[in-house]
């Protein structure tokens, strides 16, 4: 059995037209392997909610395009510098 490397990273979610719980809910749906955890529900990037996410790495990219889709590749940098590894 092959095992997987997870990684976990924090980061504030921002949203507009939908509610948190919304947001949480279309995440799980897209991507069932990621674990999250509210970390502060009014976060310092605004007052968005900062979580800490727990996925594969082999899902950094596919949560990257979940999450900001036109930015996908930076944000994809991003999340690979600041994840660390568990």
């Amino acid at each position: 059995m092959k095992k997987v490397k997870m990684v976990k990273f924090e980061t504030d979610v921002a949203f507009e037209d939908e509610s948190f719980e919304e947001v949480l809910e279309r995440l799980g749906a897209a991507l069932p392997e990621v674990f999250v955890r509210v970390v502060r529900l009014v976060g310092s990037g605004g007052g968005w909610p900062t979580i800490e996410v727990i996925l594969p790495e082999t899902q950094i990219a596919d949560f990257a395009k979940w999450y900001c889709e036109d930015d996908a590749d930076v944000w994809g940098k991003i999340i690979m510098e600041e994840a660390v590894a568990l």
